[in-house]
């Protein structure tokens, strides 16, 4: 895994929980849209695509789920930097 990656995989686990390693490398978070009890949000952290299996919530911006979390702008800009 790249040095970025690990870096943003910490900022993420930060704000959204302890994630987990999908079979296609993904990972996997509790999605801040449905709040589903299951981690189902997957993050490509090398594209920045997600999608949620339970709510179909996706995209291809990291910066868009943490808004959705209602995370501080100042951790946004941290994570935009990264990218």
């Amino acid at each position: 895994m790249e040095i970025n990656n690990v870096l943003l995989l910490k900022k993420l686990e930060n704000v959204l929980g302890t994630s987990v390693t999908t079979s296609k490398g993904n990972v996997a978070f509790k999605c801040p849209n449905c709040s589903h009890h299951k981690q189902k949000l997957e993050i490509n952290l090398n594209t920045g695509q997600y999608n949620c299996w339970v709510c179909h919530f996706k995209g291809n911006k990291i910066p868009v789920i943490l808004n959705k979390a209602k995370v501080h702008s100042k951790l946004i800009e941290d994570i935009r930097n990264i990218l």
